[in-house]
């Protein structure tokens, strides 16, 4: 599942994976801009396969078979809605890359980053879409090493440009629990962290992870660990509180 950790190159510099995520309109893309223009990063506008193959992986088989790896390929670069097209690579020279490469799903969306990265002449790849705050467990699953940026915008701000956006259906309220929700995903993936390394540090000398568990019944192949757990949402008995907790934000506007 995971992609090779190249931690640091030759230079003895990092290549880890850089991902910037934080609520809409908090400034992901201007931080995008300007990680693409230092001399050795390379972040393209948002794409679209990275948790759509996620949530597909078990529909590829095992990608222990260099076919299926290539039927993986075929699809992250054939598909519209993957928006690969915006990397301005050829579909057809990634996907024998991918194909050629190693049998997990990390590694095989590492690959069309680092193509992107080769073709601007960078080292390193990053990406960004802000809604990536509610994936934060999935891409740490696929990229162990990756590090993260997460933007954080005064709430009354954020919320008021969402609200302007001609995108945007939802009203001041949702807006504001979209807000909430993703500093608290923050707040979950800090702990999260702090408790594996904990784990980590407990484990005795030469143990490592447990075995990945079995795909899900009826599936076609072991691509992965089972499907990943829908978003945490509100319960309805919190709904109003978040609501007036909301509000609260807005009235101090």
């Amino acid at each position: 599942m995971t992609h090779d950790a190249h931690h640091s190159g030759p230079s003895g510099r990092s290549h880890r994976p850089v991902f910037v995520i934080g609520c809409p309109r908090s400034g992901t893309t201007l931080l995008q801009q300007m990680l693409h223009c230092h001399p050795r990063s390379a972040m393209p506008s948002e794409t679209r396969f990275v948790h759509a193959a996620y949530e597909e992986r078990h529909a590829f088989g095992a990608l222990e078979d260099a076919a299926n790896r290539r039927e993986l390929g075929e699809w992250i670069t054939g598909r519209k809605a993957t928006k690969f097209a915006v990397l301005g690579l050829d579909a057809g020279l990634v996907t024998e890359e991918i194909a050629a490469g190693p049998p997990t799903l990390g590694s095989a969306l590492a690959t069309v980053f680092r193509a992107y990265a080769r073709e601007h002449g960078k080292e390193r790849w990053s990406d960004k879409r802000p809604s990536y705050f509610r994936r934060v467990p999935m891409l740490r699953r696929m990229f162990p090493d990756a590090q993260f940026v997460h933007l954080v915008r005064d709430g009354r701000d954020a919320i008021g440009s969402l609200k302007g956006m001609p995108w945007y259906k939802g009203d001041v309220v949702s807006a504001a629990l979209t807000w909430r929700e993703a500093g608290s995903a923050r707040v979950r993936a800090v702990r999260r962290a702090a408790t594996a390394r904990r784990a980590a540090r407990a484990l005795p000398p030469g143990r490592g992870a447990p075995p990945p568990r079995p795909a899900a019944p009826g599936r076609r192949g072991a691509a992965g660990p089972h499907p990943r757990a829908q978003p945490g949402r509100l319960a309805a008995a919190r709904v109003g509180a978040a609501r007036a907790r909301a509000r609260t934000v807005i009235g101090a506007q």
